[in-house]
């Protein structure tokens, strides 16, 4: 672990104790947006983040858990598992955050957060959760990309993204057999244990966001409580749908693999199969 990643969380460690002193104000309703790896998360993040009253403070890996690099940590996390010192260092950072963007929400985006849904609402009983799905081709093929070609995803299991609940027993598995595990994994789990929250959790999907995004984000801001208006959302990037590489990037018998390992997430979310 670099040097700057070391010094980081004891900076997490004090602002939290700060913040639960006080220091900071009261914190507002945050927004935490979570999703399977590559499954256009950042996007629609930065689409969120468009309204002045939202501040974009994504990932933020070691405040939510500082042994994130460790290879052999499991990702997944229940309500059980939260302690009285990460409420102190997650809800006194994020008063951190309020006061120092000047900003009344804060909002974070972390897909390795899409298998710690009980354990983010422990925490912060008042978010707003949105999970966003896209079709599990494509976003297994933008993670298979990535874990094949660079290094330092090569030498972790699941190419260095999510480790979700089970996924020791696909450690020795090809790196496409593990991500396919990884999308159907994580995206049921985002999406089955998110709706238990009813009206505190949104889905969207990432196809619908190039024709609808005008309607699907202002959605979002009203979860929030805020209201739009043509000067911000004037504001947001377009979107795109690059939903079609894997058709060029898989064979016949990866994509065979593909939806023979993920075929429950295909169903419930309602996209097709290929093969």
């Amino acid at each position: 672990m670099s040097k700057s990643k070391v010094a980081r969380y004891p900076a997490y460690l004090m602002r939290g104790w700060l913040g639960s002193l006080g220091l900071f104000g009261n914190l507002a309703t945050p927004l935490l947006v979570v999703g399977s790896p590559n499954s256009g998360t950042r996007a629609l993040a930065e689409a969120i983040s468009a309204h002045p009253a939202i501040t974009d403070r994504s990932e933020a890996r070691l405040l939510w858990d500082k042994d994130f690099h460790a290879k052999r940590n499991d990702t997944f996390k229940t309500a059980d598992a939260v302690r009285a010192k990460d409420r102190v260092r997650l809800r006194g950072n994020f008063c951190y955050y309020q006061w120092a963007d000047k900003k009344p929400m804060v909002m974070n985006r972390h897909p390795e957060n899409s298998v710690r849904i009980h354990f983010m609402k422990e925490i912060f009983p008042e978010a707003k959760l949105v999970h966003i799905v896209r079709d599990g081709h494509a976003t297994i093929c933008s993670n298979y990309t990535s874990a094949i070609k660079k290094e330092d995803r090569r030498i972790h299991p699941f190419g260095g993204y999510i480790r979700p609940q089970g996924w020791r027993e696909w450690v020795d598995r090809p790196v496409l057999e593990q991500l396919s595990y990884m999308w159907n994994t994580a995206s049921l789990y985002a999406s089955q244990e998110g709706a238990k929250y009813g009206d505190d959790f949104l889905e969207v999907k990432y196809e619908d966001l190039p024709d609808n995004s005008m309607s699907i984000i202002p959605k979002i801001w009203a979860l929030l409580g805020l209201e739009s208006s043509d000067e911000i959302l004037s504001n947001m990037p377009v979107f795109e749908n690059r939903n079609d590489k894997w058709r060029k990037v898989f064979s016949d018998e990866q994509v065979e693999t593909i939806e023979t390992i993920a075929r429950p997430a295909f169903k419930h979310f309602g996209y097709p199969l290929v093969s």
